[in-house]
């Protein structure tokens, strides 16, 4: 019994100066939480400038920049694309056959040539697509009248 009670004794005493260490380096630290945040995030460089995206007309815009070479869609699949800001848009989707190129629809989600946005959900699509390669259009004119268009192949697939 003797033993036992050696044995809790030891063990409080054990927990009183762990708790008392805790508390001493817990209490030398003279950091707060926020001061350790911010001398983390002092070693980061924070800009406010945005680069501006060149847009028609500008010396360093390129048509042949507008679009990717290739986009690759699932059947089951959205694709969103973005035109530069400019005047007007629109937007064409064909279909490249071995002679010729067959338009399969004008798409311009409303309506009008006045929209920046190319999305096409491919499971509602009207038409359907089938899985194959497709060749999406870009024309944009500028405020000055000039047109710039840049045109990229969609290639659709059915994945297994």
């Amino acid at each position: 019994m003797k033993k036992k009670m050696n044995c809790y004794k030891i063990i409080v005493i054990f927990l009183f100066f762990s708790l008392f260490f805790c508390i001493y380096f817990l209490s030398a630290c003279s950091n707060s939480t926020q001061t350790m945040l911010d001398e983390y995030n002092s070693h980061f460089v924070y800009t406010t400038t945005e680069v501006p995206e060149p847009v028609p007309g500008d010396s360093d815009f390129n048509a042949e920049d507008m679009l990717d070479p290739y986009y690759y869609v699932r059947t089951d699949a959205t694709l969103n694309l973005s035109a530069p800001k400019s005047s007007s848009y629109y937007w064409s989707l064909s279909l490249k056959g071995e002679d010729k190129t067959t338009c399969i629809r004008y798409l311009n989600s409303d309506f009008s040539n006045q929209t920046r946005r190319f999305i096409f959900y491919l499971p509602d699509s009207k038409p359907t697509l089938d899985v194959g390669t497709y060749i999406v259009t870009l024309l944009v004119t500028d405020s000055e009248g000039n047109e710039y268009q840049d045109s990229a192949k969609l290639v659709v697939f059915e994945e297994d």
